[in-house]
């Protein structure tokens, strides 16, 4: 009777997860769908209008650095602009890799709640509720998601999981190309990135 108990209350769980999830996932997919017939290049957005393509060579890299309100969001444009190599429309892939970012930070979360153990301590322990709190409860998620140039928000997100799951897992020391990689990244993609390299350096 016990373990008949034990499995029908997770499988009862599971039920109401999947009666919420599917809707939410039929969502996605038309947003993803109208994104693809119809950039949205609105907004802080239509500075994408004038983005050089990455054939232009030298002048197309060079497109990638130009501000937007101050900051610069080299990945968000590249985003952008890539679509045009395959003659899409610009910003038509935006919405999808923002939700592929948004997916990755739901498996890296997972990645860091299963690096956590017994002998994690306190700091450790707090440093993946708080970047677990900024993924799912950030109330402009869903708002962000149809807006291209707010996929920094996401690679953002990405970043942080990932550097914690780095830091969790490598206990001797910190591979040399995490301190080379992150600072760049995170600065050229608007400034919250000073935001995810403080967090990440105080824990460091």
């Amino acid at each position: 009777m016990n373990s008949l108990f034990k499995l029908l209350v997770p499988g009862f769980l599971v039920g109401i997860e999947l009666h919420f999830l599917f809707p939410l996932l039929n969502s996605l997919w038309q947003m993803q769908q109208v994104a693809l017939a119809w950039p949205h290049l609105v907004a802080d957005s239509a500075v994408f209008l004038n983005q050089p393509e990455l054939s232009a060579g030298l002048e197309g890299l060079r497109g990638l650095f130009i501000p937007v309100n101050e900051h610069r969001l080299v990945i968000s444009r590249f985003v952008a602009v890539l679509p045009l190599l395959t003659h899409r429309p610009i910003g038509s892939w935006s919405v999808m890799v923002s939700m592929l970012l948004l997916g990755g930070c739901i498996i890296v979360f997972n990645r860091c709640l299963f690096l956590l153990n017994d002998n994690r301590n306190f700091l450790a322990r707090l440093v993946v509720l708080l970047a677990g709190t900024i993924l799912m409860l950030n109330p402009w998620q869903a708002e962000n998601l149809i807006w291209d140039i707010n996929l920094t928000w996401f690679f953002h997100n990405f970043l942080l999981l990932f550097a914690v799951s780095i830091l969790l897992s490598q206990q001797a020391r910190v591979p040399i190309w995490f301190d080379v990689l992150l600072p760049p990244l995170a600065i050229f993609n608007g400034g919250q990135g000073y935001a995810v390299l403080l967090a990440v350096g105080f824990v460091r």
